[in-house]
């Protein structure tokens, strides 16, 4: 068809910048008359793209949303990276989730992921007036690689069913600002739902206040998800050895979005 005409194309591109490193037509999904009938990974210079071809078999607009995707079973983002996408009776549609900046070196060192072993996400349907017609996990294998990542790091909490470990610091890896993410990882070891992310917007390095904002992530039990805090570095650091300790505010809530609890965040270094 022509998705596979156009990824066969850009596979052949690489001297614009553009490179395939996967292409897949296993039909990973099949249900409501949705079917998700090829998937393709393509690097360029600016990040990293997972382009998703679904055709509609049905006799009615269906919106496409992917949520909680993850690389190697770690959440990168909770947010909806494709949301509402219609896709038309009879046609095909290509879905595309943005998996930058997760795929660039510096962050996947840290991360321990050595290589990109699988892409995982909620897909969910939703009819025109936004009711839910289906939800399910789709996980797509991109390599032989391990599907895996470093668990360790120093503990920063443990409490409440959550798990908080941080992994280290990093740099915009495109080098247009001159932030600091401050990278964690969050386990669920709890029972239910819980979302967990950054409260307020301050963090507090070597005991000075600099501006900064977070994300949250939803995560089911026993999953881990990232948590980026990105830190505006109002205080000109130019080597992470000169800090010495970093605080924060964390808020853990219900999948109802109710506070359990809202603990203050101490690392030293």
């Amino acid at each position: 068809n022509e998705f596979e005409e156009w990824s066969e194309d850009v596979a052949e591109r690489t001297d614009l910048g553009y490179s395939v490193d996967f292409f897949g037509t296993e039909e990973l999904y099949n249900s409501s008359g949705i079917r998700l009938v090829s998937q393709t990974m393509i690097s360029e210079d600016n990040g990293m793209m997972l382009y998703l071809e679904f055709v509609n078999d049905s006799r009615d607009t269906i919106l496409i949303n992917i949520n909680r995707v993850a690389l190697n079973g770690l959440v990168i983002n909770s947010s909806y990276l494709a949301e509402s996408e219609p896709i038309r009776p009879s046609t095909h549609r290509a879905v595309t989730v943005n998996l930058s900046p997760w795929h660039e070196e510096e962050y996947r060192g840290i991360l321990g992921i050595t290589e990109i072993g699988s892409v995982s996400f909620d897909l969910i349907l939703e009819n025109t007036i936004y009711d839910v017609i289906d939800k399910e996990r789709v996980n797509v294998n991109v390599s032989d690689a391990s599907a895996s990542f470093d668990k360790t790091g120093i503990e920063a909490y443990n409490d409440y069913g959550i798990r908080l470990v941080f992994k280290g610091f990093a740099k915009d890896p495109y080098g247009l600002t001159d932030r600091i993410s401050a990278l964690f990882i969050v386990e669920n070891t709890g029972e239910e739902g819980l979302i967990v992310g950054f409260e307020g917007e301050y963090v507090s390095i070597n005991e000075l206040l600099s501006g900064a904002y977070g994300n949250s992530q939803i995560l089911l039990n026993g999953e881990f998800a990232i948590l980026d805090i990105e830190i505006t570095n109002e205080l000109d650091i130019s080597d992470f050895s000169e800090i010495t300790g970093l605080e924060f505010e964390l808020v853990i809530q219900d999948e109802n979005y109710s506070q359990i609890s809202e603990p203050t965040i101490s690392v030293h270094f």
